[in-house]
């Protein structure tokens, strides 16, 4: 899947993994300290998904309380592999794993989900260039 950014960069997503922040939680309540494991949790995840790679985690900050009082993290966690044209010629591509929290958004693609994640970020600021 394929599609052109905001600053007109020629984006590839290599692969995209979603779930539901608070899958696997069998008990207790969101709280501060349970966030934090489910991002570290996330952040994680890449390595096993599709090994050491440039990563950029955009957690939402203040994280937004829910009607009950607790502190929750938006319901969908999405992990999107990307790769682009190289900065430098001698490269291969540049690279970067995106990490990202969402509410639901079901009428979107895979491509505009992603676009609408990446619009405030600097590619160039957290991508690597890499050789395969």
């Amino acid at each position: 899947m394929h599609f052109t950014d905001d600053a007109g960069r020629h984006i590839t997503i290599d692969a995209i993994y979603s779930s539901r922040t608070y899958a696997g939680v069998l008990e207790g309540v969101p709280s501060e300290a349970l966030n934090a494991k489910i991002v570290e949790r996330a952040r994680k995840s890449v390595a096993s998904l599709w090994g050491h790679r440039a990563l950029y985690l955009d957690v939402p900050t203040p994280m937004p309380t829910s009607d009950d009082g607790f502190s929750t993290l938006p319901e969908w966690t999405h992990r999107a592999w990307l790769t682009s044209s190289p900065f430098e010629t001698s490269a291969l591509q540049s690279e970067l794993v995106l990490v990202w929290f969402a509410d639901e958004q079901p009428r979107l693609s895979a491509c505009q989900l992603v676009r609408a994640a990446l619009r405030s970020l600097d590619w160039e600021a957290h991508a690597l260039d890499v050789d395969l």
